[in-house]
């Protein structure tokens, strides 16, 4: 295997794909495989005779070690160097006790996202060969299914939801050199004489992945190279893209969704197709959980079994949702229904929203207040306050979702009173019952008279749709 510095011409074979993106953000810790990266992208964007303002070196600090702002200022004098730009982005908020690494790595995604909002483009990570082989084995000590095994993808997404502005952004990751063995980074930066920072981390065997690239000097004696696992990890993606694309289609035929608040489901459909059945059914109890703690796989397949067998109860909990069977109303068959546990843990999440602004409630709910509002609101669930609405207003007496879902629905309260549920006004509006709609819809900022308008409410809620998070390693 060659273990020499990169070429100039595969160099420029790894890189190409970045030539779709107009900008690019490389994120550079100062180690050696980003400082690699930082030198390998410049050359190529000389060679190719890019400008310099088309990228950002980005470096985070975490002030998790006192070095880390000597850390960054070393990177930015390299960028300055090599004359393009650097930005250091700090994690300024209190650090968790627990899984630390974790909440470094979500903040260190952030933070690049946040960067990314203002200059376009796509983030690019510095993960090699040796990355995915120890991501790889990580995931499969833990049993991990196709999913986990797939391990790092080239192409990433990064969404976040932007506060002020009720929007999902999503930006592109790229991870060029994912093919590439660390060795031959190393080998290309002492070729050159570049220096190159050592983050004494990567030696504490406190940490899981430093434990594992430690037992990957005995596991190539059994065969287990950096190489195969990277392949594996290959075809695992492939695997993973086939099976997305069964569930893909198997929720077009299978799953309705009723007032953006339940998943039902065709019962028999679901389990006759297990791998693509498993795949859906754990992709719905995560977005119908929202916030709560998703469901582990084991339990997800654990519960899909007892559905394909018939013996599971007729209702039942999982990952923050009930999960309940009954009949259909209209065609006959089985059903199972999916949706937001209410109370559960405390019950769900409470958002304070000042005029003009907009928030991610529960995970599952674009909410925002019209900026001409005159009140703070609290986005809630609705709660009890369900059965008041529905003796007040026969209409909702007809919801075609359970009790509980709809107690699950987000509502905007003032001063403690509920003022609107705007969910509930477009079921009602949707039934006839305009007066209802217009109660339940809140204040309105446009005078539509009795025609209930969305885009006129004051308050807003809205599905968010999109996923939030890609799992990334470090």
């Amino acid at each position: 295997m060659d273990e020499g510095p990169l070429r100039p011409d595969e160099a420029d074979a790894l890189l190409a794909p970045l030539a779709a993106f107009p900008r690019l953000i490389l994120a550079v810790s100062g180690g050696p495989d980003s400082t690699a990266l930082m030198y390998l992208v410049t050359s190529w964007c000389r060679r190719l005779h890019r400008g310099d303002d088309d990228l950002l070196v980005a470096s985070v600090d975490h002030g998790l070690r006192p070095e880390s702002a000597n850390e960054a200022v070393h990177v930015a004098r390299q960028a300055a160097a090599l004359g393009i730009r650097h930005r250091t982005l700090k994690w300024s908020v209190p650090h968790p006790g627990a899984g630390l690494q974790a909440a470094a790595r979500e903040a260190r995604y952030d933070l690049l996202h946040e960067l990314w909002q203002t200059f376009g483009g796509a983030i690019v990570t510095a993960h090699t060969a040796d990355d995915q082989a120890e991501t790889l084995l990580m995931r499969l000590a833990r049993g991990s299914g196709v999913d986990g095994l797939a391990a790092i993808p080239v192409y990433g997404a990064l969404s976040r939801f932007v506060a002020g502005g009720a929007t999902i952004l999503t930006a592109p990751v790229v991870r060029p050199l994912l093919g590439i063995p660390r060795q031959r980074l190393l080998s290309t930066l002492h070729a050159d004489g570049i220096a190159y920072i050592e983050d004494p981390s990567n030696h504490d065997v406190r940490f899981e992945r430093v434990r594992v690239r430690r037992a990957m000097v005995h596991l190539r004696e059994l065969g287990f190279t950096t190489d195969g696992l990277a392949r594996t990890a290959r075809r695992m993606q492939a695997a993973k893209a086939a099976l997305d694309g069964a569930a893909d289609a198997l929720a077009a035929t299978a799953v309705r969704r009723v007032l953006d608040a339940v998943f039902e489901v065709d019962r028999a459909r679901l389990t006759a197709e297990p791998e693509a059945g498993v795949r859906l059914f754990r992709r719905l109890l995560d977005r119908a959980g929202g916030s709560a703690r998703p469901a582990g796989l084991s339990a997800v397949e654990a519960a899909f079994e007892r559905l394909a067998a018939g013996r599971a109860p007729q209702t039942f909990t999982l990952g923050g949702c009930l999960v309940d069977l009954a009949e259909r109303t209209s065609d006959p068959g089985p059903r199972l229904r999916i949706y937001r546990e209410p109370e559960r843990e405390g019950g769900l999440p409470v958002l304070t929203l000042e005029p003009g602004k907009a928030g991610l409630w529960d995970d599952r709910f674009l909410v925002s207040v019209w900026h001409g509002h005159r009140a703070v609101s609290e986005v809630g669930p609705l709660g009890d306050g369900l059965a008041a609405l529905a003796a007040e207003h026969p209409v909702l007496q007809r919801l075609p979702i359970p009790g509980a879902a709809a107690r699950g629905l987000p509502a905007f309260r003032e001063a403690g009173a509920l003022v609107a549920v705007p969910t509930l006004a477009a079921f009602a509006e949707a039934q006839g019952a305009s007066e209802t709609a217009r109660l339940l819809s809140g204040p309105c900022h446009v005078d539509t008279g009795r025609q209930l308008r969305a885009s006129a409410a004051n308050l807003v809620a809205e599905p968010a749709d999109r996923p939030m998070r890609e799992v990334f390693v470090a």
